[in-house]
């Protein structure tokens, strides 16, 4: 399931995961598109085990 994390200034400030191909994951993938700089969103790999540390599922 794609992790998704949003960052103001390089800081990490919320984590959200998604179905694959639903409605959230493209939304927020169109947006990691569009960013710039540290700012945003960002989509990250997780590991094949478990979650990075710190990640949590929001609704």
């Amino acid at each position: 399931m794609p992790l998704y994390e949003l960052r103001r200034n390089g800081t990490p400030v919320e984590r959200v995961r998604t179905v694959p191909g639903g409605f959230e994951d493209t939304r927020l993938g169109l947006m990691v598109r569009e960013r710039s700089g540290t700012s945003g969103w960002h989509r990250i790999d997780s590991p094949e085990r478990g979650e990075p540390d710190g990640a949590r599922d929001t609704d």
